[in-house]
């Protein structure tokens, strides 16, 4: 069996609070949801299955430096408007460090789950784990 999950999410901010150092944004906007199995049973045949949708989603985000060279980062994204999901979540905390202001790398552990059920097709899953990342500002 394979599966793959592909999540895109597209948003627009505004900032809450911005001081020397540190900031908090909210944001809103969509989360598209792209699930593809594929199922393999040998002499029976194989089975493939298509599945996308897309939920509303809104979320505080937040940056705060630590020192010159290192900041602490991290989000909380929900979406409970029942529109395509029942629930979704996404949450990501994660350590940084600045190479120079315009290239810096972050460390942490994210979390996302949704549960989303409809005519007939069930997705209730949470996926975490480690992350790791690159920024490039400009």
């Amino acid at each position: 069996m394979t599966a793959k999950t592909l999540l895109a999410t597209g948003v627009g901010g505004y900032g809450l609070t911005y001081e020397e150092g540190a900031n908090l944004d909210v944001v809103a906007g969509a989360r598209l949801w792209s699930l593809n199995s594929e199922m393999d049973f040998s002499s029976l045949g194989s089975f493939d299955a298509t599945k996308s949708w897309d939920d509303p989603v809104v979320d505080l985000k937040g940056h705060a430096s630590i020192s010159p060279d290192f900041f602490l980062a991290g989000w909380a994204l929900v979406s409970d408007f029942g529109v395509s999901s029942k629930f979704m979540w996404d949450v990501m905390g994660s350590v940084g460090y600045n190479f120079n202001v315009t290239f810096s790398m972050t460390a942490g552990y994210r979390g996302v789950g949704v549960n989303c059920r409809n005519d007939g097709f069930v997705y209730d899953v949470i996926q975490s784990g480690p992350t790791m990342g690159f920024v490039f500002k400009f």
